[in-house]
């Protein structure tokens, strides 16, 4: 999932960073072209890659087969039989927006993810502001110091491969982690979103300040962006468990694709009344206020979770699910947080 959720934020900035040469030297129609072979590329790498890994459909195949190989053998996969009906389709198809409002966990982590994703976003429209205005850059140059946030990814990936190993050498020394434990790096390097922004606002005015400094703290934004996309979205599935979890997700999902595709209105009318340090202010002021709730949730989760009907029916079944294994009325507590 980690290497899954780099690749799919890599893209964004893969885009930007290929769109400079293709706007400078090529004709505008081939950038449709180009588009769609890429587009084409990677629903191929997906159809025929991917795995499936939802545990359901996996029992029904290997139910299937096991009747393949054996036609007398009385196995069935746990939803073969089961038919969906309109108004469970409609329960499912809406359950994401309605996690997305009543949900804190699911709201206020999706509009810290969707800012982050936005902020992105309108890099590609703000660098025109600050690197050609200020610097002359061309546009293959602007597509180059997208390469900072490329670095930024990178470097949160190296980051998470530390915490990750320690997670795992937990649970293999039998030690139930909370869910909470996802987002305990995510409370120390969130905060490069911030300060990112705090330190290009003294630096993108353009000459005689030299342009590598927005950039150094670029690599930051990039570096907190990829952390939020990962620790938000595996937050939201140890939460919310495998029966709600891909709503959970698919709401923080929608929150980025709507304040990503808004910011196309906003960036460039913002930066052009505020100028490009004010603008800069502002987008730090934000970043501050959707950053907080990351450190009540880390804090206080159990007790969100405990209130939430989503979470608290996953929890319970977490329990009954420990319990048979452990031949108990109740499961060990040995919960870990970090």
């Amino acid at each position: 999932m980690f290497v899954l959720n780099r690749l799919a934020n890599l893209t964004a900035v893969v885009g930007g960073i290929c769109g400079g040469p293709i706007e400078q030297y090529l004709d505008w129609r081939l950038n449709f072209w180009i588009q769609l072979a890429f587009g084409a590329t990677v629903q191929l790498i997906h159809f025929f890659c991917v795995p499936e890994s939802r545990s359901t459909i996996m029992l029904n195949r290997h139910a299937k087969q096991i009747r393949k190989a054996d036609p007398s053998a009385n196995v069935k996969g746990p939803t073969e039989d089961h038919r969906i009906s309109k108004k469970e389709v409609v329960a499912i198809m809406f359950r994401p927006y309605k996690m997305l409002i009543t949900e804190p966990i699911v709201g206020f982590l999706s509009l810290l993810s969707g800012f982050a994703d936005a902020l992105i976003f309108s890099f590609l429209e703000s660098y025109g502001y600050v690197f050609k205005d200020g610097w002359g850059f061309t546009p293959s140059q602007l597509s180059l110091a997208l390469f900072a946030l490329f670095v930024g990814y990178w470097c949160a990936w190296g980051a998470y491969l530390p915490v990750i190993r320690r997670h795992n050498q937990q649970r293999k020394a039998g030690a139930q982690l909370t869910p909470e434990s996802r987002l305990w790096f995510l409370q120390y390097i969130v905060l490069g979103l911030p300060i990112g922004l705090f330190g290009s606002a003294f630096l993108v005015k353009g000459p005689p300040l030299p342009w590598i400094g927005p950039l150094i703290f670029a690599v930051l934004i990039g570096c907190s962006n990829m952390a939020i996309y990962f620790g938000t979205i595996d937050y939201m599935v140890a939460a919310y468990g495998g029966k709600y979890s891909a709503s959970a997700t698919g709401g923080n999902g929608f929150s980025r694709d709507v304040l990503a595709g808004l910011c196309s209105f906003y960036t460039g009318p913002m930066y052009r009344a505020l100028g490009v340090t004010n603008a800069t202010w502002v987008l730090f002021a934000l970043s501050v206020v959707v950053c907080i709730p990351v450190y009540v949730i880390y804090k206080k989760g159990p007790e969100i979770r405990a209130r939430s009907k989503y979470a608290r029916e996953v929890e319970e079944e977490r329990r009954k699910n420990a319990a048979t294994r452990n031949g108990m009325t109740a499961p060990d507590s040995g919960m870990v947080q970090a």
